[in-house]
């Protein structure tokens, strides 16, 4: 990847993203620079920690079973694919693998104890094991490994920069290993490269699968191995949005209740911008619904009611260019507006008020 243009870099005009094992415990991302790519020119350096443990990995592990004394707990980061957003966002298709760990067995009571730790997103394996759940036991294997799944997933970490990665909330797998039978159904990983689809709606991203797992073993109902290289499609700009459910969830023993004012309220930060028109990335399903307004920062009174909330067009539609618009006045027979240009190069805010319905992104164009 390159760094973006305009913005400072460190160290070179180039970037790479490798998977670097310092320990057999600790497998990390690492970013290293190069002023060029051609022969002669290359040359990696200023090598940093793009994606490492954090402190969610760190507290995730509590278990009780011969912990590794100031160990950080164990995972697999491999090496993902990295790409820049037009918004400037990179994005990585980290691949994820619950590990394998080394077991021996106790004297006293011929309970397997584990001699290392597991990534935190599947501590359940370890839990299971300290109560004695016989869902681990096909996984000890007879040369003395506890095996878990081993199976690989791909996960998106995030940076603004393109240094210094981070996990959204949740850390769910953006692409999962598919039904069993099928050519991915224990490994999924990045192929180099990323294509927006003809017609600009969609992303493609090509993955490889395979039906064995990274211990070697053949998933349920295959008969042989089978790999290849997938294609999976992603909504334009649609890797991470704003989601809002029908109704206000469950709280503190609260019931789920109707949302007030019409829905939730979300106000960006304020902003500039040129352009004619308010392009929005929108899917409000059957039910759903979205209204902006865009409020001036100077106390413009005309231009806050014109396109305040009250005279926002509600979009009821899924569309990756949705266009914003407005009544042009309080009658029943008023026209839309559409063109803001009139308020471009002033300090505005976004104000949304959504309710059952996905923004994925805006845009001024």
């Amino acid at each position: 990847m390159t760094d973006k243009p305009g913005q400072p870099h460190v160290g070179g005009d180039y970037r790479n993203v490798r998977r670097l094992r310092a320990n057999s415990l600790q497998p990390t991302c690492h970013r290293m620079a190069s002023e060029g790519l051609t022969v002669g020119s290359i040359c990696w350096e200023n090598e940093t920690t793009a994606l490492g443990v954090d402190t969610n990995d760190r507290n995730s592990h509590a278990l009780n079973l011969r912990p590794v004394k100031n160990a950080d707990p164990a995972y697999d980061y491999n090496t993902g694919y990295v790409w820049r957003h037009e918004s400037g966002v990179f994005y990585m298709f980290a691949q994820r693998e619950c590990l394998s760990l080394s077991a021996s067995t106790s004297s006293e009571d011929q309970t397997p104890h584990l001699s290392a730790r597991i990534v935190s997103g599947y501590a359940h394996w370890l839990a299971d094991r300290r109560t004695g759940n016989t869902k681990c036991q096909p996984y000890l294997q007879h040369w003395g490994f506890l095996c878990a799944p081993a199976q690989l997933d791909i996960a998106l970490a995030v940076s603004r920069t393109g240094d210094n990665f981070s996990w959204p909330a949740g850390r769910e797998a953006l692409l999962s290993p598919s039904l069993t039978g099928s050519f991915a159904s224990r490994v999924v990983g990045t192929v180099q490269g990323i294509v927006e689809a003809p017609g600009g709606e969609e992303l493609w991203l090509y993955y490889y699968g395979d039906n064995i797992d990274n211990s070697g073993r053949l998933g349920p109902e295959a008969t042989h191995r089978d790999t290849s290289i997938g294609r999976a499609r992603f909504r334009m700009s649609g890797f991470t949005f704003l989601h809002v459910p029908l109704f206000q969830p469950a709280f503190a023993g609260q019931p789920a209740r109707p949302w007030p004012d019409g829905g939730c309220h979300v106000i960006t930060k304020p902003l500039q911008y040129s352009g004619r028109q308010l392009v929005l990335n929108v899917d409000t399903g059957a039910v759903g619904s979205i209204a902006v307004a865009i409020e001036p920062l100077a106390g413009d009174h005309a231009n806050a009611t014109r396109f305040g909330l009250e005279r926002s067009m509600q979009l009821t539609t899924n569309s990756v260019r949705a266009v914003a618009a407005w009544w042009s006045s309080a009658e029943p027979d008023a026209g839309k507006v559409e063109d803001v240009s009139g308020l471009g190069g002033q300090a505005v805010r976004l104000h949304f008020v959504v309710v059952a319905a996905r923004l994925y992104s805006y845009q001024f164009v």
